[in-house]
C-alpha cells in the first residue's frame, strides 16, 4: 500500500533520521498482510498485487514509491486520490462519503471507466487497474518515474485512446429516417463508434439489432408512428456524480467514480401504417366486369404473394390492411370473352388512405381466314380459269352481342364484310370480327369458273383468357367451265380409196403451256405437270373416232403424236380453238399419207464426232420387216455393200421405204474399232431431212471407238514397301503419233502427252501410292511412250531412268491395251559420326540436331558407340548438324558443320569432331615456387557438389582430363610435410583444347626461436650487452647455419622463420664480464610442436624460448682487456662521486 514518501530537508539531521525510521516502519508495515474492518458508516478495503512497483514524482517535487495495490469502498472498486497524504493502514471503517467536487473529476470518471470499469472481467484485469490508478495520479499533476510488473505505456495508450473518442459520436445522430412497419432499416456508422455505445434505449413494438458498427430497426404492428432511440456511451448504471470517502486530514481520500456526461447519440424514425388498395375492373368499351381476379405480391416477381381477390358484381374490390410500400398487381383470371391481362403493376400503397387501380381488359376478337380452291387442283386454277376476283361475303347467322352489356354488333342475316380473292385464291379475310355465329357466300364467281352457291357456317367461339385474337380457317371450291374435241381419222394406205385409220393419236395441250415452253413438242413433255382437264390424248378407235374428256376453259392447240404405222406421214400442223362455255364441243376430220427417204450412212470418230476421212469402212443394210439384206440395182447391177468415200460417208442410191431397219459393221477404218452391234434406224417423216435436191433424207451417224492405252504406276519405299503419295512423273512420246480419223499428228516425238486433268505431261501419284493415265491415244498402228519421275518426296532419291513404254495394236477388237509398273524409291541417308578428335572413335553422350534452313529442327539425338543414320532429308537441301551438349569432359563444338544431301542412292557421311578439357594442377611453395610434393587434393564440382578426383601431389604438375566445363573447387586435404593447409582454390575449367593450369600455394610453418640469456646469480636478464649465438646443421657445430646477436634492449637473441627439422645452437660471443658458455642447444621442430634438447616445449605468446644461463668471470687477470675496462670505469665513477659531493658542499656553504 503507499508508503509515506515524503522526504524533510536535508540540512537538519534531525529529519533525516526521522525519514530513515520511518522509512522503515513502513516497510515493515508492507510486509503485515492487510485485512479488512468492519465499520458503522463505511469501510476501506485494500490489497497488494505481488511483482507490481511504482515510483512517482509528486507535484511538490517529492517522491512517492511502493507496490502495486487495490481498494474498495464498501466492497465496490476505489481509487487514490490523495497521494500526497499518510494512507490509513489497512484501511478501516468511519470514512464519510461527499460528492468528488475535484476539477478533474471528469476526466478522472473517463479513466476510470474506459481504464477499469470496461476490462474488469478480463485475463489481464489486474494491468488494467494499476494503470487507471496511475493514470489518476499522472491526471492530478504527479509524474511515474518508475512503473514495473507490466507494460504501462501500452495500457495508457489504449485507455488515453477511449477517453479521446468519448465524445465521438455515430455518423447517423440527431437523423430523421422513414420506414414502413414490419419492414427494416440498417444503420451504418462511417464514423465507426457505434460499437463503443454501451446501451441502446428503444420505445415499445420497436425491435433492434446491433451488429458492430451497423444497427437493424424494425418497427411491429405496436410500434408507434414516431419513435426516438437513445444510444448511451456509457451505461446507466455507471452514470451519476462521483463520490470521495474521508476520514480526516490526515489520512488519504479515496473515490468511487461515475461518469457525469454519458455521451448520448439519437435517431428518430417515422413508421408508416397500412393502407388500402381498391381495384375497379372494365372492358375495352368501359363496361365494369365483374367476377375478374387479381394476385397481389410485395415482390415485383409475383413471388410470395399477398393472395388473390375477385371484383363482385359492380366489377370493383378493395383490399385492406396493405404496409405502406410499393405492391404489385397482376390479373389472374378473367370473364370469357375478355383476354388476360398478365401484365405486372406497381401501385404504391399510401398509410391510411385508399390507392385505385384501374384496369382494363381487351374483348376478344376473332379472325376468319378464306381461302379459294380450284375443286380439282387446290391452289391452282385450270385452263385460262384465273382463282383471283371471286368475291364473298361473310354473314350473321344469329344476332351478334356483347356477352356483358348485351349491345347488339350485328342482326342476323346482315351482311358484315366482304373480301375479295387474289390469283393465288387468297383473301385478306374477315379480321377483328366479335364472336358469334357467322356464314360466308360467294357474291361473284372469278373468271372461267361456276358460281358456287353453297352457304359455309363458321363459328367464332371464345379461345380461353390467354389468347387475344381466336382464328377460324376456310377454305372454298369453285368447279371450272369445261367443254371438249372430237375427231375422225382417214388415210389412203395404197389405194385412193379414204379407209378409217385406228390407233392414230393426237394430243390436245392448253396453248399457254406451249407458248411458255416455245413449241407443241417442248410443251409435250411437261403432261405429269398439268392438270387432267388442260390437255387430252385422242386415240382413234376402229372407226377412225377419238374424243377427249373435259377440258377447262381455254384456248388449246392439238396436233398429231402417234400413227398407226411408221410409214404413215402424220397430219401436218395444228389444230387450235377454245373454250369459253359450259359443255362447249368441237368436231374435226383427219385425212394421213405414206412417206419413204433416201438413206445417208456418216462414219465418225466417237470422240471428236468428225467423220473419218484417213480410211474407209464398209456396211450392210438390213431390213428388220422382211429379215433380209437391202439389195438395190443399179444399172445393170445389184449392190449389197455399201463404203465411205473420202469424206468418211455414203448414200444408198435408191429410197428406202419408211420402216425399221440395222446399218452394220462390215470393215472398220485403220486404227479404229469395229462395232459388232447393228446400228438400228427408223425411216419416218418425223426425223426426216432434205438431201441437196430437196427429197427426204435419213442420215444414220455411225460412231467408232479408238482403242486406247492405259499406264497404271504403283510407287513405294525401296525398304518399307509403303505407298507413296506426291511423286512426280512426266510423260512424252518418242515418235509422232497419227490421228487415224484425219491423219494429222496428234503428238509430235518427245512432246509431253497429257491427259484428264494432267498438264505438260505431269501426273502425281495419289493416296494410294498410284498414277492411273487412261485414254492414251495408239495412232494408226502403235505408239511408244517414255515416261520418267520428275520430282520425289522429299527425302527420297529422285528415280532419273527413263522408261519406254510400247504398246502394238493387235486387232480391231480389243479396246484398251494396259501396262502396270511397279516402282521403287529409296530414302536419302546420311550417317553422322561424332568422334574424338584424337582417336577417331565414336564418342557416346552428346546432344545432336540437324536443323534445316530455316533453322527447324529435323532430328535431335544423343549419340552412342554407334554412327547415327538419318533417313529422309531432302535431296538438294543444306542442312546444319549442331551439337548442344558435348560428351561428358568433352568441349561443346563451336563449330556447325553445313552438308547438302545429294541425289545418290549411296549412304553419305558427315563427321563432327569433339577435343577435350586438360587441366594441370601444381602445388608450389609460396615463397620460393618450388614444386610440392605430398599434398592430399580433393577436386569437386561447384554444380554437383560431387567428387571429381582425389590424388597426392608429386613434383610434377598432376593432370586432369576431360572435365566438364565450369566452376571447380581444389581442396587441399593435408599439406605437406611443413606447410600450413592452403585455402581452397575455385576455378573455372573453360571449353578449350588448351592445357588449363592451376596452381595452389602453400605457405611454409616457420617458428621462431629465443635465446635468454640470464645472469646464474641474479636469474635476471642480461641487458645492454652484445652477445651471438650460432645455429648448425649438426650436433659438433661444425656447419654453420646462420649467427644472431643480441637484442640489448631486451637481453634475447632471435632465430626468425625456422622450418621444420633439426638445428643446433651454440654461444659463440659472451657478454662482456660472463664466461662464454659450451652448453649445445638440440631444436627439433616438426607436427608435433617445438623440442628442446628432447622435451616438448610449450610456447610463450607464440615464441619458443630457451634460457642460458652466464656465469660471472671469477677473477680480473691483468692481462685481460676486459677487466682493464671494468677497473677504468670504476674509477671514473668514483672520481664522478667525489666532484658531486664536493658542488654540492661548495653550494651550500656559498648559500649560507
Amino acid at each position: 500500500m503507499y508508503e509515506r514518501g515524503e522526504i524533510m530537508q536535508f540540512k537538519k539531521m534531525k529529519k533525516k533520521i526521522f525519514g530513515i525510521i520511518s522509512a522503515l516502519l513502513m516497510l515493515v508495515t508492507c510486509l503485515i498482510p492487510i485485512g479488512t474492518k468492519a465499520a458503522d458508516n463505511h469501510t476501506i478495503a485494500s490489497g497488494y498485487y505481488p511483482g507490481y512497483s511504482y515510483q512517482f514524482k509528486m507535484s511538490n517535487g517529492f517522491p512517492a514509491d511502493g507496490q502495486g495495490f487495490w481498494i474498495t469502498a464498501d466492497g465496490k472498486p476505489a481509487f487514490c486520490v490523495d497521494i500526497k497524504t499518510q494512507f490509513e493502514e489497512g484501511g478501516g471503517s468511519g470514512y464519510t462519503m461527499s460528492n468528488f467536487t475535484y476539477d478533474e473529476q471528469l476526466q478522472l470518471s473517463l479513466i476510470a471507466y474506459y481504464g477499469w470499469t470496461k476490462h474488469a472481467g478480463a485475463s489481464d484485469a489486474v494491468n488494467w487497474r494499476l494503470a487507471t490508478q496511475y493514470m489518476i495520479y499522472e491526471a492530478m499533476g504527479h509524474t511515474p518515474v518508475s512503473i514495473t510488473g507490466f507494460d504501462y505505456s501500452t495500457y495508457k495508450a489504449q485507455i488515453q485512446n477511449a477517453v479521446n473518442r468519448h465524445n465521438l459520436r455515430p455518423s447517423f445522430h440527431n437523423a430523421n429516417y422513414e420506414v414502413n412497419v414490419n419492414e427494416s432499416i440498417t444503420l451504418t456508422d462511417t464514423n465507426g463508434v457505434l460499437s463503443e455505445f454501451a446501451e441502446v434505449n428503444s420505445q415499445n413494438g420497436v425491435n433492434v439489432v446491433r451488429n458492430g458498427n451497423s444497427i437493424t430497426i424494425t418497427p411491429t404492428d405496436s410500434a408507434p408512428e414516431s419513435v426516438i432511440l437513445d444510444f448511451r456511451k456509457v451505461p446507466q448504471s455507471c452514470t451519476g456524480t462521483s463520490i470521495v470517502y474521508h476520514k480526516s486530514d490526515n489520512l488519504q481520500d479515496v473515490a468511487e467514480f461515475f461518469v457525469q456526461d454519458p455521451n448520448y447519440a439519437t435517431v428518430q424514425l417515422q413508421v408508416n401504417k397500412e393502407g388500402s388498395l381498391k381495384i375497379a375492373k372494365q372492358d375495352e368499351e368501359g363496361n365494369y366486369v365483374p367476377n375478374t381476379s387479381f394476385a397481389l405480391s410485395y415482390n415485383s416477381d409475383m413471388s410470395d404473394p399477398i393472395g388473390t381477390y375477385k371484383t363482385g358484381s359492380d366489377g370493383t374490390v378493395q383490399i385492406d390492411d396493405l404496409l405502406p410500400k410499393d405492391l404489385y398487381v397482376q390479373e389472374t383470371n378473367v370473364p370469357a370473352n375478355l383476354v388476360l391481362d398478365p401484365k405486372i403493376y406497381k401501385v404504391t400503397i399510401i398509410a391510411n388512405d385508399v390507392v385505385s387501380f384501374n384496369a382494363k381488359n381487351a374483348i376478344q376478337k376473332g379472325n376468319i381466314t378464306l381461302k379459294k380452291q380450284d375443286a380439282d387442283t387446290g391452289n391452282i386454277a385450270q385452263g385460262d380459269a384465273t382463282l383471283a376476283g371471286a368475291i364473298y361475303g361473310l354473314y350473321a347467322r344469329e344476332n351478334i352481342v356483347n356477352p356483358i352489356s348485351g349491345k347488339l354488333y350485328h342482326a342476323k342475316d346482315t351482311l358484315v364484310a366482304q373480301t375479295t380473292t387474289d390469283s393465288l385464291g387468297n383473301t385478306a379475310g374477315f379480321l377483328n370480327q366479335n364472336l358469334g355465329a357467322y356464314y360466308i357466300q360467294e357474291i361473284q364467281a372469278p373468271t372461267g369458273y361456276q358460281l358456287d352457291p353453297n352457304k359455309y357456317n363458321v363459328d367464332l367461339t371464345y379461345g380461353g383468357q390467354t389468347v387475344s385474337i381466336v382464328t377460324q380457317n376456310m377454305t372454298v371450291s369453285d368447279q371450272v367451265i369445261t367443254g371438249k374435241i372430237e375427231i375422225h381419222k382417214y388415210s389412203d394406205e395404197e389405194t385412193s380409196v379414204l379407209e378409217p385409220e385406228p390407233n392414230a393419236e393426237f394430243t390436245v395441250i392448253l396453248k399457254k403451256y406451249v407458248d411458255r415452253y416455245g413449241s407443241f413438242e417442248e410443251a409435250l413433255k411437261h403432261l405429269d405437270s398439268y392438270s387432267k382437264k388442260e390437255y387430252a390424248i385422242l386415240t382413234t378407235d376402229k372407226t377412225g373416232y377419238a374424243s377427249s374428256g373435259e377440258l377447262a376453259a381455254g384456248d388449246y392447240v392439238m396436233k398429231q403424236t402417234k400413227t398407226p404405222h411408221v410409214d404413215l406421214i402424220p397430219m401436218e400442223g395444228s389444230v387450235e380453238f377454245t373454250i369459253s362455255t359450259q359443255d362447249q364441243s368441237f368436231h374435226y376430220a383427219i385425212k394421213n399419207e405414206w412417206k419413204k427417204a433416201y438413206l445417208r450412212l456418216v462414219k465418225l470418230d466417237a470422240d471428236t464426232e468428225e467423220p473419218i476421212t484417213l480410211s474407209n469402212a464398209s456396211f450392210k443394210i438390213w431390213n428388220v420387216k422382211k429379215q433380209q439384206y437391202v439389195k438395190q440395182k443399179v444399172g445393170e447391177d445389184w449392190i449389197d455393200t455399201f463404203t465411205t468415200n473420202k469424206k468418211g460417208q455414203v448414200t444408198l442410191p435408191l429410197m428406202l421405204l419408211a420402216g425399221e431397219y440395222e446399218a452394220r459393221d462390215i470393215t472398220a477404218p485403220n486404227g479404229y474399232l469395229i462395232d459388232t452391234d447393228p446400228i438400228p434406224f427408223t425411216i419416218t417423216g418425223s426425223i426426216m431431212e432434205a438431201d441437196d435436191d430437196g427429197d427426204p433424207l435419213i442420215i444414220v451417224r455411225v460412231k467408232d471407238e479408238k482403242p486406247t492405252a492405259e499406264i497404271h504406276i504403283e510407287k513405294a519405299d525401296d525398304e518399307t514397301k509403303e505407298l507413296l503419295s506426291g511423286v512426280q512423273y512426266q510423260l512424252k512420246t518418242k515418235y509422232d503419233i497419227i490421228d487415224p480419223q484425219n491423219g494429222n499428228v496428234i503428238h509430235q516425238a518427245g512432246d509431253p502427252v497429257s491427259m484428264d486433268i494432267s498438264e505438260d505431261g505431269y501426273y502425281m501419284t495419289n493416296e494410294l501410292g498410284e498414277i492411273h493415265i487412261v485414254g492414251l491415244p495408239l495412232g494408226t498402228d502403235g505408239v511408244t511412250y517414255l515416261l520418267k519421275e520428275t520430282r520425289t518426296l522429299d527425302g527420297y532419291v529422285l528415280d532419273e531412268t527413263v522408261y519406254e513404254i510400247k504398246f502394238d495394236l493387235e486387232d480391231d477388237q480389243k479396246a484398251v491395251y494396259e501396262v502396270h509398273k511397279q516402282f521403287t524409291n529409296k530414302q536419302t541417308e546420311v550417317l553422322i559420326s561424332k568422334t574424338d578428335l584424337t582417336t577417331g572413335k565414336e564418342l557416346e553422350g552428346a546432344s545432336l540436331q540437324v536443323l534445316d534452313e530455316n533453322g527447324k529442327v529435323v532430328e535431335e539425338w544423343i549419340s552412342t558407340e554407334e554412327a547415327h543414320l538419318i533417313k529422309g532429308l531432302t535431296v538438294g537441301k543444306e542442312y546444319t548438324l549442331k551439337e548442344t551438349i558435348a560428351p561428358f569432359g568433352y568441349m561443346l563444338s563451336e563449330k556447325e558443320i553445313k552438308f547438302t544431301v545429294a541425289n545418290t542412292t549411296e549412304t553419305q557421311k558427315v563427321e563432327m569432331t569433339n577435343d577435350y578439357t586438360k587441366v594441370e594442377i601444381l602445388k608450389v611453395d609460396e615463397t620460393t615456387g618450388k614444386a610440392l610434393a605430398g599434398a592430399d587434393f580433393i577436386l569437386t564440382s561447384e554444380k554437383t557438389k560431387n567428387i571429381v578426383e582425389r590424388w597426392t601431389s608429386t613434383e610434377e604438375a598432376h593432370m586432369i582430363t576431360m572435365l566438364e566445363p565450369g566452376m571447380y573447387r581444389l581442396h587441399e586435404e593435408a599439406a605437406p610435410y611443413g606447410y600450413h593447409l592452403a585455402e581452397d582454390v575455385i576455378f573455372e575449367v573453360k571449353a578449350t583444347g588448351e592445357v588449363q593450369e592451376v596452381v595452389m600455394k602453400d605457405e611454409q610453418i616457420l617458428t621462431d626461436i629465443q635465446v635468454q640469456k640470464v645472469d646464474a646469480q641474479t636469474d635476471q636478464l642480461i641487458r645492454s650487452k652484445d652477445f651471438a649465438f650460432t645455429m648448425y646443421e649438426d650436433e659438433n657445430c661444425k656447419k654453420e647455419v646462420r649467427t644472431v646477436h643480441a637484442d640489448q634492449e631486451s637481453g634475447t637473441a632471435t632465430f626468425t622463420d625456422l622450418p621444420y627439422g633439426i638445428v643446433y645452437i651454440k654461444e659463440t660471443q659472451a657478454t662482456m664480464g660472463y664466461l662464454l658458455s659450451d652448453e649445445v642447444l638440440k631444436v627439433e621442430i616438426n607436427e608435433e610442436g617445438v623440442f628442446f634438447n628432447d622435451e616438448l616445449v610449450d610456447p610463450d605468446k607464440d615464441i619458443y624460448s630457451y634460457r642460458y644461463l652466464n656465469e660471472l668471470v671469477p677473477s680480473v687477470p691483468t692481462g685481460d682487456d676486459t677487466n682493464q675496462v671494468m677497473l677504468w670505469m670504476l674509477l671514473f665513477g668514483a672520481l664522478a662521486g667525489l666532484s658531486v659531493t664536493f658542488c654540492y658542499a661548495k653550494k651550500n656553504k656559498a648559500q649560507k
